[in-house]
């Protein structure tokens, strides 16, 4: 989808490894593709501070992945509330096919905009829903 420069390859894979997260290395091209499609989109919607898409793979990507262990065997679930930009929920959806994520936030823009993105990045195992947690968990 989107094109990088050899420098932005160089430092996701460098963010990748200084935290442990090697196994995700041949991922870097579709996290990239989300990085590309979040700054783009943050022009038109204002979806996060960050503008440069270095700064997105230093402050959110390792980030996002510290915890992608717990979710490796079998199928599992994870609610992302205020999923805001996509971080951590995108990047997990990615690097873990096993787990159905569904995101939440109050805000239209945003969940209209994670759905956006997990349709671009064909992501299969990716939801989303706009409610407030304290309403959404209510039974009703």
């Amino acid at each position: 989808m989107a094109e990088y420069t050899k420098e932005q390859t160089s430092l996701a894979r460098e963010v990748l490894k200084q935290n442990g997260l090697d196994r995700f290395l041949h991922l870097t091209e579709k996290f990239y593709d989300f990085a590309a499609y979040l700054l783009a989109e943050n022009k038109k919607h204002n979806l996060t501070a960050l503008r440069e898409i270095d700064d997105v793979w230093v402050k959110h990507f390792a980030d996002s992945l510290l915890f992608a262990d717990m979710f490796e065997g079998e199928r599992k679930t994870l609610i992302d509330v205020g999923c805001g930009g996509g971080f951590p929920s995108i990047p997990l959806a990615i690097a873990c096919k096993n787990l159905k994520i569904t995101a939440m936030d109050s805000t239209k823009k945003k969940t209209d905009f994670v759905l956006s993105a997990a349709r671009e990045l064909k992501l299969e195992n990716y939801s989303a829903m706009c409610a407030r947690a304290e309403e959404a968990g209510k039974n009703k």
